[in-house]
C-alpha cells in the first residue's frame, strides 16, 4: 500500500532560535514521502545562513517584506503536494527521531490533529506558562474524547488533511487563525483527535513585556473570535454542553472553579451566619487551592508533564487570571470600540 506523502510547512517572520535545530531534526526524521517548506518574511543574516547551508534538502520561499503569517501560509500551501499538511511554528522543538512516522500514524483515524504542547522550562517566566499549556492540552483532549471536533486550538503545531484544509478555504486573514480554522472545521464535522504520546516543546517569549505583547496580541484574537462566532458558539454550547467545562479551562482554571464554588456556597445561605462563615471559608480553601492542585496534579501525570505546587500556585492565583482579565479588557474594547484597534503586524 503505498504511504502517503506530509508536507510540512513552517512560517517564520526574520529569525528564531529554533528554526535551525527544528529543520535539522526534519531532514533526519526517515519518514518518507515527505516535503519541508519554510517560507521567510524579512529574513535576517542569521536566517539566510541556514537558507545557504540547508537550500539542498530544504524548500525554502524568501519574501523581501513582511507578508504576514497568515498571507505567507495561504500562498505557501498552494505549492505543495502531501496528502496530509503538518503547520510548525519556528519557535518549536520535535521531541523524538521518528516524529513524522508518528504523526502519520495519528493521522490514519482523522482529519484534523492537535499535537500536544509543552512550554520549554528555560526561564521563570516559561515555568509558570508552562500549566498554561497544561489547560489546553486537557481542554482539547476532553474535546477529542467526547465530542470528536475541533472548537479551538494552538496552531503552533498540527496537522490537517489537506483536501479538507483547500475545502475550508485555507486560513481566514484574523489574528487567531487557528481558532478560526477549529470552529470552521467543527462546523463542517471533520474528525478531531488530540495526542497524548506525540509532543513539541514551544518556547515562550523570554521576557514579560513580550509576555505581555504576545498576550495582548492573542487576548484581542480571542475576542474578536467570539464576536465573530458568537452564534455558532451559542449553538454549540446548547448542542454540545459537555464542551462548557473545556472551554472554561481555555479562557480560565479558576473561573471553572469559582463557578463551582458558587454552586456550593448558594444553598449554605439558609444556615446561620456564623456556621455559613466557617464553612465558607473552609470551602474557599479547599475548593480554591485544594481542589486545584489535585485535579492538577493527576492531570500533569496523566499528560506526562511536570508538576510543582509553587509553579502552580503562581499560575493559578497570578497568571491565570490576568490572562482572563486580558481577554475581558479586549472584549470590551471590541464591543466599544471596534474600529479603534492598534495592530502593527500582518495577518
Amino acid at each position: 500500500m503505498k504511504k502517503e506523502k506530509i508536507s510540512v510547512l513552517i512560517p517564520v517572520y526574520q529569525e528564531s532560535e529554533l528554526l535551525e535545530s527544528l529543520l535539522e531534526s526534519l531532514i533526519a526524521d526517515s519518514y518518507q514521502p515527505k516535503e519541508v517548506l519554510c517560507i521567510l518574511d524579512d529574513p535576517t543574516e542569521k536566517s539566510l545562513k541556514i537558507v545557504e547551508r540547508m537550500k539542498d534538502e530544504i524548500r525554502f520561499i524568501l519574501n523581501g517584506h513582511r507578508k504576514g503569517k497568515v498571507n505567507a501560509l495561504n500562498e505557501a500551501s498552494r505549492l505543495l503536494e502531501g496528502d496530509i499538511i503538518l503547520f510548525l511554528d519556528a519557535d518549536v522543538k520535535i521531541a523524538t527521531n521518528d516524529f513524522l512516522e508518528r504523526i502519520m500514524a495519528e493521522m490514519e483515524e482523522t482529519d484534523l490533529l492537535d499535537i500536544k504542547k509543552k512550554a520549554l522550562r528555560d526561564s521563570f517566566l516559561a515555568k509558570i506558562t508552562y500549566y498554561h499549556y497544561l489547560c489546553n492540552n486537557i481542554s482539547n483532549w476532553l474535546f477529542s474524547t467526547n465530542v470528536r471536533k475541533c472548537l479551538a486550538f494552538n496552531g503552533a503545531a498540527f496537522a490537517i488533511r489537506r483536501k479538507f484544509f483547500e475545502e475550508l478555504g485555507g486560513f481566514q486573514r484574523v489574528v487567531t487563525e487557528d481558532l478560526d480554522l477549529g470552529i470552521r472545521s467543527f462546523r463542517e464535522n471533520y474528525r478531531f483527535k488530540h495526542t497524548e504520546e506525540v509532543e513539541v516543546f514551544t518556547a515562550v517569549p523570554p521576557t514579560w513585556k513580550q509576555w505581555y505583547i504576545q498576550r495582548k496580541r492573542w487576548s484581542l484574537g480571542v475576542a474578536l473570535w467570539i464576536k465573530k462566532y458568537y452564534k455558532d458558539l451559542a449553538k454549540i454550547t446548547v448542542k454540545f454542553p459537555r464542551t462548557i467545562i473545556p472551554s472554561l479551562f481555555i479562557v480560565s482554571p479558576p473561573l471553572t472553579l469559582f463557578l463551582a464554588t458558587l454552586f456550593f456556597l448558594i444553598p449554605l445561605t439558609f444556615f446561620s451566619f456564623g456556621v455559613m462563615v466557617l464553612v465558607k471559608n473552609l470551602l474557599f480553601f479547599f475548593v480554591g487551592f485544594g481542589i486545584p492542585i489535585i485535579f492538577y496534579y493527576f492531570a500533569a501525570r496523566k499528560f506526562n508533564y511536570r508538576f510543582n505546587t509553587i509553579e502552580f500556585t503562581i499560575f493559578y492565583i497570578i497568571l491565570s487570571p490576568l490572562w482572563l482579565l486580558f481577554i475581558i479588557a479586549s472584549l470590551i474594547k471590541v464591543l466599544i470600540q471596534p474600529q479603534k484597534f492598534e495592530i502593527d503586524w500582518k495577518c
